[in-house]
């Protein structure tokens, strides 16, 4: 079993802005569970299969609360453990979303940033020569990558972890 460090993010639920803070656990390869609090007190652990693709709350029958992290905690199974990460709120058109970035080192040893919201990988970014680039590895992405926020990532990332 591997367990992940704590991690946490803002979410609403009910119309309450909250704190969520998630211990995930890999089980066994492809499952895991998701100990998670609310800071409203609630708490549930959320269970997740990635080939079957089941999610189920163990605690929260309606699943109210999984219904609105579950794209967070869908990013989430991508982090690598003792990688940087960096998560934050935003308006992605009229959709308050999290954007999750995650540092992945290659076979060859670079570094690249893979870019998650909505609970699907969206795009990656590289830093070249000053400058931030990104691109998709995506199959059917029709949608050009929002320059605004490869930006606003370069950033928090100059900023926070420092290239």
């Amino acid at each position: 079993m591997v367990t992940y460090p704590r991690i946490k993010f803002e979410c609403q639920v009910n119309g309450k802005e909250l704190i969520a803070e998630v211990v995930a656990q890999e089980t066994h390869p492809g499952h895991f569970n998701f100990n998670t609090r609310f800071s409203d007190g609630f708490e549930d652990t959320f269970i997740h299969e990635e080939k079957s693709g089941l999610w189920k709350a163990i605690r929260d029958k309606k699943a109210a609360y999984l219904k609105k992290i579950k794209d967070d905690l869908s990013a989430l199974v991508a982090y690598q453990i003792d990688r940087h990460y960096l998560s934050f709120r935003y308006l992605l058109g009229s959709l308050l979303v999290n954007i999750w970035i995650f540092e992945t080192q290659w076979e060859d040893g670079s570094v690249i940033y893979t870019v998650y919201f909505k609970g699907d990988y969206q795009f990656e970014m590289k830093k070249k020569l000053g400058g931030w680039y990104a691109r998709t590895v995506r199959q059917q992405s029709n949608q050009p990558i929002d320059e605004n926020l490869v930006n606003k990532i370069g950033q928090m990332i100059d900023a926070k972890i420092r290239l």
